[in-house]
């Protein structure tokens, strides 16, 4: 595969789901976390988990398409991104997608985290990538609007906390990583803000 296919791809999910949005945690545009996680699959394209054995512009384009199949109920859009990626590309998406668990949630979290511990390496990377934007955009928010963000994130800032500290035990199997580093600032960075700002949780109407 060319980076001639990127530029397709990139066409191809834009004119797919130009409209939808995304809703896990905070809601953005589906095409703005697509285009989030390509960047930085981008951007880490030459340090990929050691073991991804796929072509890096194929890791790119099953970023960009790797959520677009969550509403295929009719099983055509498989059909479509096959034909047109090919095989590598669909298996990798194919590969993204969430096991449906069942549970409170840290039961369903830690079938998460069962699941990227047995996922490929490719796979493996591309929901880092995806993991590592997530947040990204809760950090953002949290500059924003401060406690006020968990309003929109029903798991709440101690449950997101644990949540992102499971991901980087999880991810950290592949060793040491660029991206892996990155989360873990990141996290830091949430976790003291989050801190600092505890004594307002006791006087607002968010949970902690």
């Amino acid at each position: 595969m060319s980076s001639s296919s990127i530029a397709e791809a990139l066409s191809y999910v834009s004119a797919k789901v130009s409209n939808q949005q995304r809703t896990k945690g905070v809601t953005v545009p589906l095409l703005s976390h697509l285009l989030g996680v390509a960047d930085i699959a981008y951007q880490y394209r030459d340090s990929a988990f050691r073991g991804s054995s796929e072509d890096l512009d194929d890791l790119i384009v099953a970023a960009l398409l790797h959520e677009i199949m969550d509403s295929d109920e009719l099983g055509t859009l498989r059909t479509e991104i096959e034909k047109k990626f090919g095989t590598s590309v669909l298996t990798m998406v194919d590969g993204c997608a969430e096991p449906h668990a069942t549970g409170d949630y840290f039961e369903m979290k830690q079938a998460y985290f069962d699941f990227l511990a047995e996922a490929s390496d490719s796979v493996a990377f591309i929901l880092a990538c995806d993991e590592l934007h997530d947040l990204k955009v809760i950090l953002s928010g949290w500059l924003r609007s401060g406690p006020a963000i968990w309003q929109t994130i029903p798991a709440g800032a101690k449950n997101t906390l644990w949540y992102y500290e499971g991901l980087c035990r999880v991810f950290a199997r592949n060793g040491s990583h660029p991206l892996l580093s990155e989360m873990e600032y990141l996290l830091a960075i949430l976790s003291d803000e989050i801190e600092q700002a505890h004594p307002y949780f006791a006087s607002s109407s968010v949970a902690f």
